[in-house]
């Protein structure tokens, strides 16, 4: 009886303490650092888990950003291995002497039509238009898809209506801000199942309270700021000599976000440096008929892609202004 007595006027009440002084500390800290990452200091990584598509929308629902947006989503596409951009050189020889120009094919490395993919609804949108309406083939060349647009605008017009809808949608949700201590959040969680073992009700607490410091949400002006920092990150990058260690190890996934934020020369203008630095070059890329990878053919790429959904917007918008004065 009076092991018992000891163990429930002293173990437990001296595990309660323990555990609540830990949890007062970690919940003070986690304050500290989201206040931290609420405040648009430089940033050099991407502040939220926003998809890169969704980023370029965040500002402002303009031609411009709709165009970036289906730029940046087929950017991401092809990092994840879903597609698969081809270059490919061709010399013609004509009075002028050899020529050179390049064709780049969008191809779909992966099935993800199924209804069990686990793609968001406005990236499986877009392998459809580029691949089953524009062409019903895993394969469609960049001047291909271009002149789809042009023959065909009112299709192209209208799946372009309905995907701006939805990614805009998608765009005014708020995200979380990654979680800082993610270590001493999960010793935490340890020290709370520890106490549960040796039958303390400290796992209700756990079940209670902890769940609330990662619930941290932050309004859609702030995490503009916060990608305003980020942005201003990437273009300090340019005036560097030579590109960080860490820019090379992760070029690929800040490729999307600079496209996203429309400062895409500050990682294309460094691929060269970048590759050198890089352990791979990137297999979501690929050219043919040249001795060496050409870094200027992914930029290139992006552009004229941009351009061509950026026609296509515009467009679809004094579509829009029409109808509304008739």
């Amino acid at each position: 009886n009076r092991i018992v007595l000891a163990y429930f006027l002293g173990v437990q009440p001296l595990v309660l303490l323990v555990w609540f002084i830990a949890y007062v500390r970690l919940k003070k800290n986690f304050r500290l650092e989201y206040q931290q990452r609420r405040t648009p200091a430089h940033l050099s990584a991407p502040p939220t888990q926003r998809a890169p598509a969704l980023v370029a929308l965040l500002s402002g629902n303009s031609s411009e950003a709709t165009a970036r947006a289906f730029t940046a989503c087929v950017f991401q596409l092809a990092v994840r291995g879903i597609i698969t951009l081809e270059s490919e050189q061709t010399v013609t020889s004509g009075l002028r002497g050899s020529q050179i120009s390049y064709r780049t094919n969008l191809v779909l490395t992966n099935s993800y039509f199924q209804e069990k993919s686990d793609l968001p609804a406005y990236e499986k949108d877009v392998l459809s238009f580029i691949f089953r309406e524009a062409i019903d083939a895993d394969r469609i060349s960049l001047e291909d898809l271009t002149a789809y647009i042009s023959e065909f605008p009112t299709a192209a017009r209208k799946f372009f209506l309905g995907w701006s809808a939805k990614v805009n949608k998608l765009s005014k949700k708020s995200y979380d801000i990654p979680s800082p201590l993610e270590h001493a959040y999960t010793r935490l969680w340890l020290l709370t199942l520890v106490g549960t073992l040796i039958g303390s009700p400290v796992i209700l607490l756990g079940f209670l309270l902890l769940p609330r410091l990662k619930k941290q949400h932050i309004d859609q002006q702030s995490e503009l700021d916060l990608w305003t920092s980020f942005s201003h990150y990437l273009h300090d990058l340019q005036k560097m000599d030579t590109p960080p260690n860490e820019l090379a190890a992760d070029w690929q996934r800040l490729l999307q976000y600079a496209i996203a934020l429309d400062c895409s020369s500050v990682i294309t203008s460094n691929l060269p440096q970048i590759l050198q630095l890089a352990a791979d070059l990137p297999d979501w890329f690929i050219t043919s008929g040249e001795a060496r990878f050409n870094t200027a053919l992914i930029p290139r790429f992006g552009q004229e892609l941009e351009s061509a959904i950026s026609m296509l917007v515009q467009t679809t918008e004094k579509n829009l202004k029409m109808k509304r004065v008739r």
